[in-house]
This record gives structure tokens, C-alpha cells and sequence, in this order.
């Protein structure tokens, strides 16, 4: 199933996994108190897949990035685990979501190195876009604009739901040692989830460099550069909402937006009482799959069984306990659908 090769990747991506490290909480001690909820939601998707007869491709189309469905096949592995799900129904989900990762990336599956999710064909096109020059002005004003949308992802969805909307893609070889990197923000207003004032829907930031290196890990948002990307960078396209803009004070006055959201948001997502944000980190698990549960007919918000599992629970401090000479080999009987280790 190559599900070994994945979760090299992921423990790669993740290093010692320091599971006091999220914030305002962590996927490890928030998912165990609805696993089993939420593993029943995932196989009523599989068995409506399975009766509509969809193809692979439809279903893929309706999960919004590569990295994206990865980090959700990781936490899916624990929560087979933490819910103790006989081997035969996790082996079918995991091969399920396996292989639509297989399916939607355009190479290095498990994002070892990349993260690639375009063919050359697509990358052709893009570059038909109305790129413009780059300076170092600009180059630094990209990069404030990178991350001021990062740090707004971090508030709308916490730390461990930004592979939904923030995503790095490439590098793309264009030849004559330069690439193409695309970072592109999905879903800045969710509008479902939050009341925000951002600017725009979607964000996409296209740069073309020169003599720089570009690495990323499975998660795509653990990026590196080696080389200049000030001095680097050749030229660049901005796009919202799908629409380019090519007005350089425009673009700064949406960066000085996000900037400011960010913030907010940030102060909103942590003034939540914990009751607060347990019920709000329910609807974020459930959003970020919407367009899947909506293709099979299935209403996205949680059913009131998972709300009801986390109400007045303690998060889940114990139930993971790595030991601190072996991390490695503890995960990666953890994440094997096939071991029969739990915890």
C-alpha cells in the first residue's frame, strides 16, 4: 500500500513531534475525544463512494490539496488507533485515502522533498499568466504578504488545520536554473466558521526565481530556500480570487489588511474558553472536508453525537506517550494500520 513510504514522510515532516508545541490546542489531544465519531462520519463518505459509483478522480477534485490530504491521512492513522479499530476497517480506510494521494499528486507523493500538483502541461499554461518583473521592494512586500496570510490561516483554522488553506507548490524546473513556486491561500472567509473581514476568498502568489532552491516537507509549509529569494526573485503574479493584480499599491494595501486581520483573528481563536474551542475545533474538522461530504450527499456540520463526545471532556494528555529514546519506531507502529499497537 506504500502507507510505509508515507509515514517515513510524514515523521520526516513532523521530527520529534512535540505534542505540547500546538496552539491554542493539539490535534493529539483534541482528536482522540471524537475519534470514533468522526471515523463513523469518514466511512459513511467510503460506503457512498462506493454506492454512487464515483470515480476516484470526482472524489479527489472535492479535497482542496495535496499536503492537505495528507496531514488528514496522518491524523486519520491515529484516530484508527486512539478509537481501536479492528485491522480490517482501518486497512480500507487508510488504502481509501492512500490512494487518492497517490492519485492527486503529480509526483513525490509522500511531498519528501516537493510538493508537486501540476503537469507541465498546467505549469505552461500558468506561466501564460501576466506576470510582472520583480524588484526587491516587491520581493520583500511578497514575502510580508506570505506570511501576514499565513499567521490569518493560523487563526481561522488553528495550527494543525492550515494545510486545508495555506499550501506551497513546486518547485517547478523551468530551465536555465529557474523555478516556479506557487503559495496559495484557499478560504480565507469562511464565512461558516468565522465573522471576517478578510480581503479576498483565495489568494494565490506565483514567483519565478533565479538561482534559488526550493524544499519542502510533506506538510508543503515547512519550506526552505537556498539562495537569494530577495535577489532571487525574477518575477511574480498575484492573484485574487482568481483574478490577477498587477497594481503593486494594491497588493500592499491587501497585505496591511491581512496584517491587521491576522492579528484579530489570532486574539478571537485564543480568548475562546476551552468548551468554546472544542465545539469550534469540531465544525473546523468537519469544514475542511465540506466539499467531500457535500459531493456524497452528507450534511458537513457535526452530527450532535460529536459534539456531545467532546462536551466537558479534558483533553486527551496521556493517551499518546512516546518514549523519549525511540519516538521514531513508536509512530511508526502507531501509524501502520496493519500493527496492532495502539498506544
Amino acid at each position: 500500500m506504500g502507507i510505509n513510504q508515507f509515514t517515513e514522510a510524514m515523521l520526516e515532516a513532523l521530527g520529534s513531534m512535540d505534542l505540547s508545541t500546538l496552539e491554542p490546542m493539539s490535534n493529539f489531544v483534541f482528536h482522540p475525544l471524537f475519534d470514533k465519531e468522526w471515523i463513523e462520519k469518514i466511512e459513511e463518505v467510503i460506503k457512498r463512494v462506493e454506492e454512487y459509483q464515483l470515480s476516484p478522480e470526482e472524489v479527489a477534485k472535492h479535497i482542496k490539496g495535496i499536503a492537505h490530504l495528507r496531514c488528514q491521512l496522518f491524523f486519520l492513522l491515529l484516530d484508527l488507533k486512539s478509537a481501536n479499530i479492528p485491522r480490517e476497517r482501518r486497512i480500507k480506510i487508510a488504502t481509501f485515502f492512500h490512494d487518492l494521494l497517490q492519485l492527486k499528486a503529480r509526483g513525490d507523493v509522500y511531498g519528501k522533498k516537493s510538493n508537486i500538483a501540476h503537469s507541465s502541461e498546467e505549469v505552461e499554461q500558468i506561466l501564460q499568466k501576466p506576470f510582472q518583473p520583480a524588484t526587491e521592494e516587491i520581493a520583500r512586500s511578497l514575502g510580508r504578504l506570505y506570511t501576514a496570510s499565513y499567521h490569518l490561516v493560523n487563526g481561522l483554522y488553528t495550527d494543525f488545520y492550515t494545510d486545508y488553506s495555506a499550501e506551497n507548490m513546486g518547485a517547478y524546473d523551468l530551465g536555465e536554473n529557474k523555478i516556479l513556486v506557487i503559495k496559495h491561500f484557499e478560504d480565507l472567509r469562511p464565512s461558516l466558521l468565522w465573522e471576517t473581514k478578510a480581503p479576498c476568498k483565495r489568494l494565490t502568489i506565483y514567483c519565478v526565481y533565479n538561482e534559488v532552491k526550493f524544499m519542502c516537507d510533506a506538510v508543503s509549509c515547512h519550506s526552505q530556500y537556498e539562495g537569494d529569494p530577495i535577489q532571487g526573485l525574477k518575477s511574480y503574479l498575484v492573484e485574487v480570487n482568481g483574478i490577477p493584480v498587477t497594481d503593486h499599491q494594491e497588493i500592499g494595501k491587501i497585505k496591511d489588511r491581512i496584517e491587521l486581520l491576522a492579528v484579530e483573528q489570532w486574539k478571537k481563536l485564543i480568548q475562546q474558553d476551552r468548551e468554546e474551542l472544542k465545539r469550534k475545533g469540531v465544525f473546523m474538522r468537519c469544514y475542511v472536508f465540506k466539499d467531500l461530504f457535500e459531493l456524497v450527499g452528507m450534511d458537513w456540520k457535526p452530527a450532535p453525537e460529536m459534539l456531545e463526545a467532546v462536551k466537558g471532556k479534558k483533553f486527551a494528555m496521556t493517551i499518546w506517550n512516546p518514549p523519549p529514546e525511540n519516538q521514531g519506531e513508536y509512530w511508526r507502529k502507531i501509524l501502520d494500520p496493519t500493527e496492532e499497537v495502539y498506544r
